[in-house]
């Protein structure tokens, strides 16, 4: 009579505690509702002006056929910000590889500013010519290639950082599948390490649930809720497995952007 009693009121008490959380969460959820209600109709209202055109969008992209966009696999010649204008001395170009892998370019290669500036300074005197010295000037400085055997400027180069743009694009809907392959691999270690720990967490839900604990019990024997006898295991390897995938998310953004690989 006394079980029954107790086990009564931890049904109350449970039962209660889950109104309480539903209550608020559809309160939450209406007024997040409102919100965007409001917001959608402010946007629907403003007047709209057409978008300037992107830097990228006004720049030409040289021998790339018309409505075909550059990918990861794209020559730096078929890529924006390549000048044009240089291909006919371009060392790249000429060799049909792409410039960081050649080490020259239209971007950083001093020999190629000089061609241009001496065949601009032709007949031209006064102001315009000392224009000219100092756009060179600048332009050397900005992106010179030491002579002692360093590396060209690439990972600063507007070029290469909009070929790993592409590639960051390319890579990132592999991180899906290559999490799912890393949980598969790492499953039967997973669930050792799950049934270890699923007696203090059994013990820390039953707490908070108000459900009848015996020392021994998994999780899913403390869960009032039922369910398979697995089901918090899948659950576990969910959650792992959204952590994993922001993590190697991260990890690919850190590689190719920051590290420039």
């Amino acid at each position: 009579m006394l079980e029954a009693a107790h086990q009564f009121i931890q049904n109350e008490a449970s039962a209660t505690l889950i109104a309480a959380f539903s209550t608020a969460g559809k309160t939450i959820v209406a007024m997040l509702a409102l919100v965007f209600l409001r917001h959608g109709v402010r946007w629907f209202r403003l007047p709209r002006a057409a978008p300037p055109p992107s830097v990228i969008a006004r720049l030409p992209s040289p021998l790339l056929p018309r409505g075909k966009k550059p990918t990861v696999f794209s020559p730096c010649w078929h890529l924006p910000y390549c000048r044009e204008f240089l291909l006919p001395v371009c060392p790249a170009f000429q060799a049909r590889k792409k410039c960081w892998k050649v080490g020259r370019g239209c971007m950083c290669d001093p020999d190629m500013f000089v061609a241009l500036v001496k065949d601009m300074g032709a007949g031209v005197r006064g102001k315009q010519r000392t224009a000219q010295q100092y756009m060179y000037q600048t332009a050397q400085e900005q992106m010179r290639i030491k002579r002692k055997g360093d590396k060209p400027p690439c990972k600063t180069c507007f070029i290469y950082l909009e070929h790993q743009r592409l590639k960051l694009e390319f890579l990132s809907p592999f991180v899906y599948p290559a999490s799912a392959l890393i949980l598969w691999g790492l499953s039967p270690l997973l669930k050792k390490s799950y049934l270890a720990f699923s007696p203090r967490l059994a013990s820390w839900w039953a707490t908070i649930s108000f459900a009848v604990y015996q020392p021994g019990n998994s999780l899913e024997q403390a869960t009032p809720m039922g369910g398979t006898p697995s089901y918090g295991f899948y659950a576990f390897l969910f959650l792992l497995g959204l952590l994993l995938v922001i993590f190697l998310i991260r990890l690919l953004e850190w590689v190719i952007l920051k590290l420039k690989w």
